[in-house]
């Protein structure tokens, strides 16, 4: 799983590289390495056309991005993929942080 984003002008704004594995029972865990020095392991479900994944551990380098909790929602919707992800860092609590939607044309 590769996930890419860029600025309107082409600039890369970030990455992560990482497996979701099928664990049976409509359930998935997720492994990911970002850019930031974090790495985030999570658990979730698959219910229909949606997963949904909590990170049950997140480590860091010594210089990493303080994030200490993610939760992620993918949904397929017709010819449209969306994704919403939730952080939380030190002294802040998990919130919104990011959301796309991919269409097929």
């Amino acid at each position: 799983m590769t996930e890419s984003s860029w600025t309107p002008d082409g600039e890369p704004l970030h990455f992560e590289r990482g497996t979701l594995r099928p664990v049976g029972a409509g359930r998935v865990d997720l492994a990911l390495a970002h850019p930031i020095g974090v790495a985030e392991v999570a658990e979730g479900t698959v219910e229909g056309t949606t997963v949904t994944l909590r990170s049950t551990a997140i480590v860091r380098t010594a210089t990493g991005s303080p994030v200490t909790e993610i939760e992620r929602r993918y949904r397929l919707e017709g010819n449209a993929l969306s994704y919403e992800l939730d952080m939380a860092m030190e002294g802040v609590a998990r919130t919104f942080h990011v959301r796309a939607t991919l269409a097929k044309t």
